[in-house]
């Protein structure tokens, strides 16, 4: 599922959904220019929860790794990589704030000895409230004065 959220003032973003618990999985192609070479340090994947505060302060409270390749060299014109970070806990909703900014994301780093190259793709997490399991038939409520008034009211639903 995605959705179209306000980031900026005339600004708006699409992003996938997903929720507390769910599995974040997708593939990520990398494409070389020009029939041109990688040479790398390894290639990993990032599942990053990370809360920006006012005067740029960062805060990151969930970082999950997945290695997606050893060390060695891109020669293929299209690489494809699998990865899949079964039910994480996503305990916070994405927030979009004037000095706060709430946000998920998957990034690709692919280390190499002089530079390395990173790529993110945000995603939106959504909590749904949670209803109640039980809910009670009757809900009674008593009203009075000591020795001069008694008033008993009963409700058949409780909300």
């Amino acid at each position: 599922m995605k959705a179209d959220i306000k980031v900026e003032k005339n600004r708006r973003q699409r992003y996938l959904i997903y929720l507390d618990g769910e599995t974040v999985s997708g593939q990520i192609i990398v494409k070389l220019r020009d029939g041109k070479r990688i040479d790398h340090d390894g290639i990993k994947v990032n599942f990053i929860g990370n809360l920006f505060c006012e005067r740029n302060k960062s805060c990151q409270f969930l970082c999950l790794s997945q290695d997606l390749a050893p060390v060695g060299e891109i020669t293929q014109q299209k690489t494809v990589f699998n990865f899949e970070f079964k039910n994480v806990e996503k305990q916070y909703e994405c927030f979009y704030g004037v000095n706060v900014r709430l946000r998920y994301f998957i990034s690709l780093e692919i280390s190499r000895k002089f530079s390395n190259i990173t790529r993110e793709r945000e995603i939106w997490v959504y909590s749904y409230p949670e209803l109640p399991t039980e809910i009670s038939t009757n809900k009674k409520m008593e009203v009075g004065i000591e020795n001069c008034l008694h008033i008993e009211f009963e409700y058949n639903k409780d909300k």
